[in-house]
């Protein structure tokens, strides 16, 4: 015998028990009622999701993200030829250190070089030599020799004081000096800040013009 059901959903009740009261049994659903809507499923956040993938990638990119530049000349003679490795170049850095080295023009030329070698400095990481013509790239650690005085194996060194004084710069040894005596010319100086600002991806023509031109 059936009997509807709260809800709309239709039970089958089990026949009287010989004293007249239904057996002792729970009701028990029709196969035509509705099924429940199965819980959502959470969306995949281990390492083969592409979020995690993207965070990978950026730190593996991030890791990689500076140039080495060769400085002209040093092995012309057959000596270790000497790199810097250097940061992206900030746009904004760059605005700054032009109308800077304006102000100061300490000659009427030489602003312009300050304001080159002003992002250099800036985006510096380290300064190394490497002696068996291997890249740096392809080079180990061990290959990468430091410019410290007597230390080939100690830390590298930027455009600092233990760099000025194995170039043998006298007086103050401001980063400036220690820069421009590594450059053996103007010319390599800017032609080194050119390729850092053009990597870097700064696309500022106007600006551009006056930092490598003034």
């Amino acid at each position: 015998m059936t009997e509807p059901f709260s809800g709309g959903i239709t039970v089958t009740v089990p026949p009287p028990s010989p004293n007249g009261s239904p057996m002792d049994a729970a009701p028990t659903a029709s196969p035509t009622a509705p099924l429940p809507d199965p819980p959502p499923t959470a969306a995949p956040t281990g390492q083969g999701s592409p979020l995690a993938s993207l965070r990978a990638r950026r730190e593996a990119l991030q890791e990689k993200l500076y140039l080495d530049l060769k400085v002209p000349r040093w092995d012309d003679d057959g000596g270790p030829a000497i790199y810097v490795r250097y940061n992206p170049s900030s746009p904004a850095f760059l605005g700054k250190t032009i109308e800077k080295a304006k102000k100061q023009k300490p000659r009427p030329d030489d602003w312009m070089v300050n304001a080159n070698a002003d992002a250099l400095i800036q985006s510096c990481v380290a300064v190394f030599a490497i002696e068996d013509g291997t890249p740096p790239e392809k080079a180990t650690r061990e290959q990468m020799i430091s410019l410290k005085d007597g230390e080939p194996t100690g830390d590298w060194t930027r455009f600092d004081h233990e760099l000025g004084f194995s170039l043998g710069v006298e007086g103050v040894q401001s980063a400036r000096a220690v820069v421009r005596k590594l450059y053996l010319t103007e010319g390599d100086l800017l032609a080194a800040a050119n390729k850092l600002v053009e990597w870097s991806g700064v696309a500022e023509p106007e600006a551009d013009e006056d930092f490598f031109t003034g």
